[in-house]
């Protein structure tokens, strides 16, 4: 017979060695000392009746049972979060809305759009979380975010509500200084030759870019792939100072190219277009929320 869980501040410390690898580490953060966070371990294992970490020298390798636990503590964790703001809230007579956003999706103007919903709504307080899509999709089926903005075609939709919120597609960004600067488009055989700086595997962009390329039969291994990031700021940044190449959404980068920062060029035969949702579960009555979001975005996107 399983021993009955009751979760308590030690899976706290638990998720913390599990990220850092490491008792001493794992201290440092939760401020206290190297053999109290041993001890909050060892008496989780004894209470589970498993080992949850082996070590392999200095570090620590989480058991099967530890990988099995952690994605569950992540979410109880990121619940207890969500209780804690909403007592907060009811002190102050307002409404907590989280969202959750990745990393491509957040760069299209949707910060932009939430700060105006707040302003427009005093009794909101927002909270933007951007995390990739997979981690999204178990925060919103937890309920740890309320909203889950997404532009990643392998978001699973199952269980969800969702809404269209935008259209786009990807482009080439390029400096100024980059002979693609001065063509009318550029094909995949002139890409593999450049050094690209891609968004991180796993981002809606770069799963999108990836899923054409496949379609065309190649991998991204053929590509030059000098570095890979997840802030599209910085993306930019470094396109404008002709480091490299980009794949990125056009939306994300017009305003850039109208400035005279970079140049986009769209990939000769390929249409790679994106589309950006907003996803919430059904019992979630937000009809009026939604709808002032999608106006806000127009109006922003036109502006």
């Amino acid at each position: 017979m399983e021993p009955q869980v009751n979760y308590d501040q030690r899976y706290s410390g638990l998720l913390t060695v599990y990220r850092l690898r490491s008792f001493a580490a794992a201290a440092v953060e939760l401020s206290l000392t190297a053999s109290a966070v041993s001890k909050q371990i060892r008496s989780l294992e004894s209470d589970l009746g498993r080992p949850l970490f082996i070590r392999s020298g200095s570090r620590l390798i989480p058991t099967r049972a530890c990988e099995a636990i952690v994605p569950f503590a992540e979410k109880i964790d990121a619940l207890c979060v969500r209780m804690q703001q909403e007592l907060a809230s009811t002190d102050r007579s307002v409404h907590h809305l989280v969202v959750g956003v990745t990393p491509s999706a957040e760069s299209s103007a949707i910060s932009q759009v939430l700060t105006r919903y707040a302003s427009e709504h005093n009794d909101t307080q927002i909270t933007i979380v951007s995390e990739g899509s997979a981690a999204l999709h178990d925060m919103l089926q937890a309920g740890a975010i309320d909203l889950a903005v997404v532009d990643d075609v392998s978001f699973t939709a199952d269980g969800f509500n969702s809404i269209l919120l935008d259209t786009d597609h990807l482009v080439v960004a390029v400096s100024n200084e980059n002979p693609l600067s001065e063509k009318s488009f550029v094909r995949l055989s002139e890409l593999r030759h450049e050094r690209l700086i891609l968004c991180a595997p796993g981002s809606g962009t770069r799963n999108l870019f990836e899923a054409h390329l496949k379609s065309a039969g190649m991998q991204i291994g053929q590509f030059n792939v000098m570095m890979e990031l997840d802030s599209i700021s910085t993306i930019k940044k470094l396109v404008g100072d002709n480091y490299g190449v980009s794949v990125l959404p056009n939306k994300v980068c017009a305003r850039d190219a109208e400035a005279g920062r970079f140049r986009i060029k769209p990939i000769a035969d390929m249409n790679m277009a994106r589309q950006i949702h907003m996803f919430y579960r059904p019992e979630l009555r937000c009809e009026e929320l939604l709808g002032d979001i999608q106006r806000l975005y127009y109006e922003v996107m036109s502006n």
